[in-house]
């Protein structure tokens, strides 16, 4: 009996330990440096959310809606620069996305509907001229068409 009242007693303590609370939530690695912060409502992400590397540096800020990706979204690389503008609809990638050069010059824009690429996709060089166009339709390459010099 009374090793049923401890084993009781102990996965209370570790279920409440794990149970997350409404508010804000920030997790540190072991050298306390903050790797995830954001906010829960009703007890799912709410919010924006940013992700770090190990250093300290942001690898992703998101925005979630009842614990789901909804909205605009930022990559970054290891050294802060923005990758990618990446937009959210009920967890997939939908609308308009933006990659980028480490230099901060714009890789490539197009269209995404639930994580599939359509239609049309301009692809530029590192020093912002057009390099060409790829079409797309439901995710799969159609046409590919190189700038002419």
């Amino acid at each position: 009996m009374k090793n049923l009242l401890v084993t009781t007693i102990l996965t209370f303590i570790s279920i409440s330990a794990f149970a997350q609370k409404d508010g804000e939530w920030i997790k540190k690695n072991a050298k306390g440096i903050v790797i995830e912060k954001g906010n829960y409502e009703n007890k799912t992400k709410s919010g924006k959310w940013t992700y770090y590397y190990h250093d300290g540096l942001p690898s992703l800020e998101a925005t979630y809606t009842l614990g789901v990706l909804n909205g605009q979204s930022k990559r970054y690389d290891l050294t802060g620069n923005v990758i990618a503008s990446l937009n959210y609809v009920d967890g997939k990638i939908t609308g308009k996305q933006t990659y980028f050069y480490s230099n901060g010059e714009v890789l490539s824009t197009g269209e995404m509907i639930n994580g599939r690429e359509i239609g049309p996709w301009k692809y530029y060089t590192p020093n912002g001229d057009v390099a060409g166009y790829v079409k797309f339709e439901n995710g799969t390459q159609i046409d590919e068409q190189a700038k002419k010099k």
